[in-house]
């Protein structure tokens, strides 16, 4: 399913090309739309600020790391999903980040099955 989209790019330059992916936990049973905290009253991360959206990035490493954190918060496995983001999609930091770039959208349709973390390093 086609979503609308606004792309707001980073420092003045177009957005960074996907594939997005966004990194989860299996405890949490999500299907085939990631939402924001401020909807499902669920956070995998420690942020105060724009519960109102969904992060991802489109770096798979770093995808891998918030799974992670996600399984130790919630539990059972860290996995990742590639995603469709939808509606303002605003990349928040560069290539150069540690975790990055890290982009937000308002919600985030799935594209197919998780990935999950079986002995990855």
């Amino acid at each position: 399913m086609k979503c609308t989209k606004e792309y707001i790019g980073y420092r003045g330059r177009p957005i960074s090309p996907g594939p997005y992916y966004h990194g989860t936990s299996t405890a949490l049973n999500i299907q085939h739309k990631i939402l924001p905290p401020e909807k499902t009253k669920v956070q995998t991360e420690r942020r105060i600020q724009r519960l109102n959206k969904v992060f991802f990035t489109n770096n798979i490493e770093a995808a891998w790391h918030y799974a992670k954190k996600a399984s130790k918060k919630w539990g059972n496995n860290p996995c990742v999903f590639t995603i469709e983001p939808c509606g303002k999609i605003k990349q928040m930091s560069g290539e150069q980040s540690l975790f990055g770039p890290v982009f937000y959208a308002d919600y985030a349709e799935i594209l197919g099955l998780p990935e999950i973390w079986i002995n990855k390093k």
